[in-house]
């Protein structure tokens, strides 16, 4: 008898997790409840930048070795005759600063990463906002846009179900489903009223140019975090 599973949400955690359950665990069926789904969702217009963030008490071996499978996975992505549907590619990144700053835990997992001048940046970027240091690399970007459709597809020709309609407790499934697994994201603070949940990253600007948003540093040291398509 095949257990009864379900996923809140359908971004980039719920669609990834559901993916894992149905390829991975036998005898299951699998089904992704949301509200909407792709190409409407939150996660359709997030900017997918590999580059790991120390959050709350979470340790930073922890992070750094999610980090790391999270790369492997993008990179045999990358290397594979679907990184184009998926969305995947290898771009140059910069971090700027306004103060020196210490290497990120991650820098031995990117490639080529190193610590740049202010000549450097005064060449890249020509307008000067106060930036005195920073680093540069290349990393991975998801374009969200295409890798959830490509995971929806692949969810789907497995045999998983969805189903689009507001859940507004996990209580309403107990009796249904075996199994419920949260990947609500921001929207677990009104389903199981958790107040601490904030997003943890600002907006992505990508550009043709090299450039910067039209904003000066401000006096506790404005940071960007910028990944460029060159």
């Amino acid at each position: 008898m095949k257990r009864k599973v379900c996923v809140i949400g359908a971004g980039m955690i719920g669609l990834s997790t559901a993916v894992c359950i149905i390829e991975q665990i036998p005898d299951v069926e699998v089904t992704i409840i949301a509200d909407k789904f792709t190409p409407e969702t939150t996660g359709d217009g997030a900017n997918g930048v590999w580059s790991p963030v120390l959050s709350g008490q979470t340790r930073q071996d922890l992070i750094k070795r999610w980090g790391q499978a999270t790369w492997d996975h993008l990179t045999d992505l990358l290397r594979s005759e679907d990184a184009g549907l998926a969305g995947i590619e290898l771009v140059l990144g910069y971090q700027l600063h306004t103060s020196q700053k210490e290497e990120p835990f991650w820098k031995d997992i990117v490639l080529g990463f190193r610590r740049i001048s202010r000549k450097e940046i005064r060449t890249v970027f020509p307008v000067d906002y106060g930036f005195t240091h920073g680093f540069s690399f290349n990393t991975i970007v998801t374009e969200c846009s295409k890798y959830l459709p490509w995971l929806t597809k692949r969810f789907q020709q497995k045999g998983g179900k969805i189903q689009c309609r507001r859940i507004y407790s996990i209580g309403e499934l107990d009796k249904i489903f075996d199994v419920v697994v949260n990947c609500s994201g921001v929207n677990a603070y009104h389903l199981v009223n958790d107040e601490e949940v904030t997003a943890i990253k600002g907006p992505m600007v990508k550009m043709n140019k090299v450039s910067v948003p039209e904003k000066k540093p401000s006096k506790d040291g404005l940071e960007y975090e910028t990944a460029l398509q060159l």
